[in-house]
């Protein structure tokens, strides 16, 4: 979740259509799913699913359980 400072109305319709825009472009670039997310006038949630990687976390490390 994320919250405008000041709990100010500044996401109208067309700064949402940019913000959810931006979060399908990010979530393309980073790899993530989006599950779901709501895009209110003073903040958002956005749920994601990150996927696991084969071979561990690429640093000799063995991957968490």
């Amino acid at each position: 979740m994320s919250r405008i400072v000041g709990g100010q109305m500044l996401l109208g319709v067309r700064e949402k259509e940019v913000l959810r825009r931006l979060l399908w472009r990010v979530a393309d670039f980073s790899g993530v799913e989006v599950l779901t997310y709501s895009i209110m006038s003073n903040h958002f949630h956005v749920l994601v699913q990150v996927p696991e990687k084969s071979g561990g976390l690429g640093c000799g490390a063995p991957a968490a359980l």
